[in-house]
C-alpha cells in the first residue's frame, strides 16, 4: 500500500548510522580546510591551480603549510609558490601548471596535493588530497567536462513499484 515513506529510503531504514565510521585524533595545530579548484584557459591546454588553505593554531607558535604536487604517474611537478603566507590563518595559493593531464570519466587522471603543517619547524601533520584536473560547466542543456559535452545516461535511480517492488517495468 505505501510506496514511499518518510523514515526509509528504498525500503531501507535509514535512522542511525548506516556506514563506517572513522574518528581521527588530530594535533593541537592542524589543517582544518583545503580547497583545491582548477580553471582551464580557453584552449583547455594551461590550467590555474588555486589551493586554499586554512589553519587552526595558535598564534603565538611559527606556523607554516608547504604543499607539494604529484602527477598521476607519481612525478613530482614543480610549483612556483609552494608556502602559504596566512592571514587570520588563511592563504590562498595559485600556481599556473603547463599542460596538466586532464580528468574525464574515460580518463580518470589523479593528481595528489601533499599539504605538510609545521609548527616552530617541527612537521605535526600531512594531509593528502587527490584531485583531477578538470572543468565542469553547462551551456544551455549540454553538461561539458572540459568543453566537450558529456552524455548522462541515468544513475542512482531507485524507482519503487506497489506489484514488482524495486524491480521496475
Amino acid at each position: 500500500d505505501e510506496i514511499s515513506w518518510g523514515s526509509a529510503y528504498a525500503k531501507h531504514n535509514i535512522g542511525g548510522i548506516l556506514r563506517d565510521v572513522e574518528l581521527i585524533a588530530l594535533p593541537k595545530n592542524y589543517i582544518e580546510r583545503i580547497n583545491i579548484k582548477t580553471t582551464f584557459d580557453r584552449k583547455f591546454e594551461n590550467s590555474t591551480l588555486e589551493i586554499s588553505a586554512s589553519v587552526l593554531s595558535n598564534k603565538s607558535e611559527n606556523t607554516e603549510l608547504k604543499i607539494k604536487l604529484k602527477s598521476p604517474d607519481g612525478k613530482d611537478v614543480i610549483l612556483k609558490k609552494s608556502i602559504f603566507e596566512f592571514n587570520e590563518n588563511k592563504g590562498i595559493l595559485k600556481n599556473n601548471i603547463n599542460s596538466p593531464q586532464q580528468w574525464d570519466a574515460e580518463h580518470p587522471n589523479l593528481y595528489m596535493l601533499i599539504a605538510d603543517l609545521f609548527v616552530d619547524g617541527k612537521l605535526v601533520e600531512t594531509v593528502n588530497t587527490n584531485f583531477g584536473f578538470r572543468t565542469v560547466e553547462r551551456k544551455g542543456n549540454e553538461l561539458l567536462v572540459n568543453g566537450r559535452p558529456v552524455k548522462l545516461r541515468g544513475v542512482n535511480r531507485h524507482d519503487v513499484h506497489p506489484l514488482t517492488g524495486r524491480s521496475i517495468t
